[in-house]
């Protein structure tokens, strides 16, 4: 990070390497799955005053598909209507940037922002005609979504020992 008059500008990077690699007894495909990326974040920070600044963020971030949606067991127990997961399924990537507001009086603050948030790989529900008679619902990275949106933020100290805090966020994703 480095801060330069009224400005201030941090950055940060983080590697990942990831495996998985869920089995079925019984089940001879090879599922074993490993990748990497890189997340970078970034921050610009304009001062205007004492209790008052405007901030520009950039980051990257990973949504990593659970258990069951990886599992490659397929539950029958509602015939016919299939589950399962899949083992192939990718993690999803998160590119998130947001313009805020942010300011400080002596016991409220209040922080608006508007962001933008572009997914990849998005993970989703899928169902799929499975032998002719039934069905199965698993997930698949079939989409990519954009969300723009409001979010503000607001911190009320009501005494020293109490802190009272609201959010809300309204957003449209695609």
């Amino acid at each position: 990070s480095q801060q330069m008059g009224k400005w201030s500008l941090s950055a940060g990077l983080r590697y990942e390497l990831a495996s998985n690699d869920p089995q079925l007894l019984g089940d001879t495909n090879n599922y074993k799955r490993t990748y990497s990326s890189i997340y970078p974040t970034a921050a610009l920070t304009r001062k205007i005053k004492d209790g008052e600044e405007v901030q520009l963020t950039y980051g990257k971030r990973v949504n990593r598909p659970g258990f069951h949606s990886l599992s490659p067991y397929i539950d029958y127990t509602n015939a016919p209507n299939l589950r399962g997961g899949n083992p192939l399924l990718k993690p999803e990537y998160i590119h998130s940037v947001e313009l805020g507001y942010m300011r400080i009086w002596k016991k409220t603050s209040v922080m608006p922002s508007v962001f933008y948030r572009r997914t990849v790989d998005l993970i989703s529900r899928y169902r799929v005609d499975y032998l002719d008679t039934m069905s199965l619902a698993t997930f698949a990275n079939i989409a990519s979504a954009d969300a723009l949106g409001f979010e503000l933020i607001y911190s009320q100290t009501v005494t020293k020992w109490w802190r009272f805090n609201a959010s809300g966020s309204v957003f449209h994703t695609k």
